[in-house]
């Protein structure tokens, strides 16, 4: 197993990144805050935020709750490199495993669905964001959040 950081799509806010969920059976939708730019704040415009859209496709499990960064330390990946604020893919995930085990009782089960699957990580200030999927997509703009979220709940439904 190997935990390898994705970096240079964002950079984390780490005070208050707010992340917002959404999904239906098979998707994921998660904004959240990016940390903001030092010049951008003296700007006439600071008023929209910079926000994080990230999408997951063939999404077969996900959470978003504990650990916080106060707490990271106790997740069973930490040992293997999981760190505070960032976005991670684990591979040769146990997650998989585990859901390959749990769904091989089915009288049709097929291991083959599982081999696209991909474990991802976003720890975030107050909590961690775990999702095995077969895909993912990150977007960073600048947005009223409320128009954010709704254009996420819209893409989420029409995708």
């Amino acid at each position: 197993m190997q935990i390898v950081e994705i970096t240079g799509a964002f950079s984390m806010d780490t005070g208050a990144p707010e992340p917002f969920l959404v999904s239906n059976e098979n998707k994921v939708g998660l904004l959240f805050h990016a940390a903001e730019e030092d010049e951008y704040l003296n700007t006439a415009t600071a008023y929209l935020p910079l926000l994080v859209i990230s999408k997951f496709s063939k999404c077969l499990k996900f959470s978003l709750g504990s650990p916080n960064d106060e707490t990271l330390s106790g997740h069973p990946l930490y040992k293997h490199g999981l760190n505070s604020y960032g976005l991670f893919e684990v591979k040769g995930s146990p997650l998989i495993d585990d859901l390959k085990a749990i769904n091989s009782v089915h009288p049709y089960y097929n291991k083959e669905l599982y081999e696209a699957a991909r474990h991802f990580i976003i720890t975030f200030h107050d909590s961690t964001f775990e999702c095995v999927a077969e895909s993912y997509q990150v977007t960073v703009k600048r947005a009223p959040v409320a128009v954010a979220r709704m254009e996420l709940m819209d893409a989420l439904h029409h995708e």
